[in-house]
């Protein structure tokens, strides 16, 4: 990852729709659109998800377990990706789900991201942690107990680059329930990088995110958005993305060091600005200087409207015409 800079993740999901061109497309497209990453997701559906529909259930689990089959990547799919991802220099990163697809993960990709829904599975996290790659957590369901254990588990298994992603698993992201105040939450209890996982529609939160600190953020996008099934629904288009990221490049000037100092635009906005004393009436060489004689006014000339106190009962070393700046070399006590 990029230091001092947000991190901004395409997440391309399941938007490829299994098909090979689609993803290659994304992949440009989201590089065009100023992303420094695009993630998939890497699973067998037979790992992922039981095929059989249950009487208590109210999804009918064995069509959406026929769509995941039509949307696994196999290992062909990553090294093409991978290939393509190092012609254009961005980075690549999936979602593993189960160890068989770990093992094509490690093999092709960046780093490897930690799904929400995986945060708990503590062997598959240990795994993880052995690859050595950057790992990233989104913490969506989770508890911080959760998280605290999930990262203990990725140091034991020997991970050294850990990021956390705030996350609210809703579909899309309604603003009331973002609670984008823990991320800074997050920093405290962890003292890890932490970012944002947005599922809302627009960029207001992602924004947002990155003026609390978020150095990280991660975003699905979609080649056209529409109402089926996955995450296309609630995924940027590519226009509207690299807007987003544009925002983020001009928060990120913006946000500045931290450091209070003043710009020479500034000061040059503050010598014109402030006020200092000047002669409010013709001054006699001699004459004692007081309210009556002397006046504070911008802009920044003379001796600064602070030190008014150290010039009141001093004298004039000159003769001091009205309107005039007043300077030290002109008075004495």
């Amino acid at each position: 990852m990029k230091n001092k800079k947000v991190y901004v993740i395409a997440e391309i999901g399941l938007n490829h729709d299994g098909k090979i061109d689609k993803a290659i497309e994304m992949v440009h497209k989201s590089k065009e659109s100023g992303a420094d990453a695009v993630k998939f997701q890497t699973f067998k559906a037979e790992h992922l998800l039981n095929p059989l529909t249950f009487k208590d259930n109210k999804a009918n689990y064995n069509i959406i377990f026929d769509k995941l089959k039509e949307v696994e990547i196999n290992e062909e799919f990553h090294k093409i990706i991978r290939e393509e991802t190092k012609k254009i220099n961005i980075d690549f990163i999936s979602s593993v789900f189960d160890q068989e697809s770990l093992e094509i993960v490690n093999k092709y990709c960046d780093s490897i991201k930690i799904a929400s829904s995986e945060i708990t599975n503590l062997e598959l996290l240990e795994k993880v942690g052995e690859t050595g790659k950057k790992v990233i957590i989104s913490t969506g369901m989770a508890t911080l107990g959760e998280i605290e254990r999930a990262i203990f588990t990725l140091l034991k298994g020997g991970a050294t680059d850990i990021s956390l992603l705030h996350c609210v698993s809703l579909y899309p992201l309604e603003p009331e329930l973002a609670n984008l105040m823990v991320i800074n939450s997050l920093k405290k209890s962890f003292k890890l990088p932490v970012g944002f996982s947005d599922h809302s529609l627009g960029d207001t939160l992602a924004i947002a995110a990155v003026a609390l600190g978020a150095t990280i953020i991660e975003k699905h996008v979609t080649l056209k958005r529409e109402n089926r099934l996955f995450d296309h629904p609630h995924s940027m288009e590519f226009k509207e993305f690299e807007e987003m990221v544009n925002k983020i490049r001009e928060i990120e000037i913006a946000l500045g060091d931290g450091v209070k100092k003043i710009s020479a635009k500034e000061m040059e906005i503050k010598k014109a600005s402030l006020k200092s004393l000047f002669a409010k009436t013709d001054i006699k060489e001699g004459e004692v200087l007081n309210d009556k004689n002397i006046k504070a006014v911008r802009p920044l000339i003379g001796i600064p409207v602070e030190m008014k106190y150290m010039v009141i009962n001093s004298k004039a070393k000159k003769d001091i015409p009205k309107n005039s700046p007043i300077f030290w070399e002109d008075i004495v006590w």
